[in-house]
C-alpha cells in the first residue's frame, strides 16, 4: 500500500510552494540590499557636509539661516519663556514684597531674559548683549 500525501500536510505545501517562495525570498533580499546601500551612500555623502559646507563668518553679518532661525525659533521661545516668567513673577510676588526684593526678582524673572532674547540684532549670538 502506497501512502500519498494530503494536500493539507505541511511537506506537501512545501513541496509545492518552495521554488514561489525562494524566488520571493530573493527579492526581498534584493530590495532590502538596496534600501541598505542607498542608506549607506546617504549617511556617507552627508555626514561631512558641515566641513565641506564651512562658512567663513569674519565680516560679523550673520546669514540668512541665522537671521530665519532666530526669527522663527528663537524669539518664539523667548516669547513663551517670558510668559512663564511672567507668571512666576506674579506668584512670588506674595513672598517678595514683605521681603523687599521685588526690583531683584523682576530682573531676574522679566529683564534678564527680555535683554537675553530681544536687545540684539537678528542673527547675532544669544550671548552677545
Amino acid at each position: 500500500m502506497e501512502c500519498q500525501e494530503e494536500p493539507s500536510s505541511r511537506k506537501y505545501f512545501d513541496r509545492v510552494t518552495g521554488p514561489f517562495r525562494t524566488i520571493v525570498m530573493q527579492e526581498r533580499r534584493l530590495q532590502m540590499k538596496k534600501i541598505i546601500t542607498f542608506l549607506a551612500v546617504f549617511f556617507i555623502l552627508f555626514s561631512s557636509g558641515g566641513l565641506v559646507f564651512a562658512n567663513d563668518n569674519s565680516l560679523g553679518k550673520p546669514s540668512v539661516g541665522e537671521v530665519l532661525g532666530d526669527v522663527l525659533c528663537i524669539r518664539p521661545l523667548g516669547v513663551i519663556e517670558l510668559t512663564f516668567n511672567s507668571i512666576f513673577f506674579v506668584v512670588s510676588l506674595p513672598v517678595t514684597i514683605p521681603l523687599g526684593k521685588t526690583n531683584e526678582v523682576e530682573a531676574f524673572f522679566i529683564k534678564g531674559p527680555y535683554h537675553f532674547y530681544f536687545n540684539r540684532g537678528l542673527g547675532e549670538p544669544l550671548g552677545k548683549m
